[in-house]
């Protein structure tokens, strides 16, 4: 039972300590009372330290009423009903000069121009990135291929007889697509398409049209540097099959 009485005090106290007002009121009093402090924990003894409080700390029945009582009370009640206030606006007023100070520090770094160095490196980096995409693609047409010439060698071989030439195809290419295939021939199967353009007897919207048409037949295929923008046509095995059929017809 005794024990239960002790814990019961300890939490009534301690619930009356962390009360704002008693806190706030015992923080003040001692403000107010510090002479008090000073004499109860000096060296003196207990009847000369009675005497310097009634003397220095309480020397009459108004120091006791006012000191003790009026004076720590005004001040709690200033502290929890007024503080608030201008530390409300003090509060504000310092986080909207810390975020103007965050939008503008943000808006130096975004406007911050990149060093050379740094410029060099990523330039360095879609470097590298564009050539291991490159290195990806070319080893997955090698394996494209490699599946191909494995299915073509698993089927029986057909007769050995002169194809047929496929009237069909021949007559989706048109005249001037048939002159971009064999520019393409003569440059050895790849060509820039400012050059293709430059050497097309064809107005330059013509010459545009029949390579993306080409493109589009799967006769020859467009790849886009990356760096510098240009754009490359080089033969595919049909364009290369039209050209020859082409050739054998007008034979």
């Amino acid at each position: 039972m005794v024990d239960e009485i002790v814990k019961s005090a300890k939490a009534q106290l301690s619930e009356r300590i962390a009360s704002p007002l008693i806190g706030s009121f015992a923080i003040s009093w001692c403000l107010w009372n510090y002479k008090f402090l000073v004499i109860l924990f000096s060296y003196a003894s207990v009847s000369h330290t009675f005497v310097l409080v009634d003397t220095i700390v309480f020397p009459s029945i108004w120091s006791l009423i006012f000191n003790g009582v009026l004076f720590p009370a005004a001040t709690t009640f200033a502290y929890i009903f007024v503080y608030p206030y201008p530390a409300k606006y003090v509060y504000e007023f310092t986080r909207h000069r810390q975020k103007e100070i965050n939008e503008v520090r943000q808006r130096i770094e975004d406007e911050t121009l990149l060093t050379i160095e740094e410029s060099r490196k990523i330039r360095a980096e879609v470097i590298q990135t564009e050539k291991a995409h490159q290195e990806i693609v070319d080893r997955l047409n090698g394996e494209i291929s490699r599946l191909k010439l494995e299915m073509t060698n698993g089927q029986p071989e057909p007769p050995t007889v002169p194809p047929a030439v496929d009237e069909s195809s021949k007559e989706a290419v048109t005249p001037t697509q048939l002159a971009v295939l064999k520019l393409l021939e003569n440059a050895g199967g790849k060509m820039d398409e400012n050059i293709l353009i430059q050497f097309s007897n064809e107005s330059k919207v013509k010459t545009e049209f029949d390579l993306h048409e080409l493109v589009k037949l799967e006769m020859i295929n467009s790849r886009t540097d990356m760096r510098t923008g240009k754009v490359t046509y080089e033969f595919l095995h049909e364009g290369r099959r039209i050209l020859l059929d082409s050739a054998h017809y007008t034979g």
